[in-house]
């Protein structure tokens, strides 16, 4: 049996699980210390709680795409073709980008 558990039509929004839509989802990862999963799409990371779906880094413009190589606060970074998303014991995240040619590490804590 299969189930969607998260985003039934394409695009950027946010919010409750069914009703979020995702843009070009490429990976997802689980952080073994919070239970929490992570989305790479598109051009950010979004969060998976119990019951929503949160940008969490990327998207510097809102709820529109924008590419880029911008470090610094989650709110304001960017990102350009992101291909893996892994998570390390300690709960970072590490995004792996095509566009940049880098690997960028996500401190949540």
């Amino acid at each position: 049996m299969k189930t969607t558990y998260a985003g039934t039509q394409y695009g950027t929004a946010d919010g409750p699980l069914r009703s979020a839509a995702f843009a070009n989802p490429i990976g997802i990862v689980r952080d073994a210390n919070t239970g929490l999963m992570y989305v790479a799409d598109n051009y950010a990371i979004r969060m998976l709680t119990d019951d929503q779906v949160i940008r969490v880094a990327g998207w510097k413009g809102g709820n529109q795409v924008v590419f880029g190589f911008d470090d610094g606060p989650l709110s304001a970074s960017s990102f350009s073709e992101i291909t893996a998303i892994c998570t390390d014991a300690a709960g970072n995240v590490y995004v792996a980008e095509r566009g940049n040619k880098c690997v960028r590490k996500i401190f949540f804590r």
